[in-house]
């Protein structure tokens, strides 16, 4: 799995290509928090368009809605 993040004014648009796992999500998630613009955006879209497949689960959800409420 990659992933391209495109900065907009108020927001992020993140592409995903290639077989994307729940584990490359969360990691993607943290790398996101980390950045320093990340406070400041308003949204984020997530473009799976172009994934070839996936093996996320039901779990890695309620994963990725916990990181997001450390957002403050």
């Amino acid at each position: 799995m990659s992933y391209t993040n495109v900065w907009e004014i108020d927001g992020l648009h993140r592409i995903f290509t290639g077989k994307v796992s729940g584990e490359d999500i969360f990691e993607s998630n943290i790398e996101l928090h980390r950045d320093h613009r990340f406070k400041g955006i308003e949204y984020i879209i997530n473009d799976f368009s172009k994934i070839t497949g996936h093996s996320i689960e039901l779990s890695h959800t309620e994963i990725y809605a916990s990181t997001d409420e450390t957002r403050t």
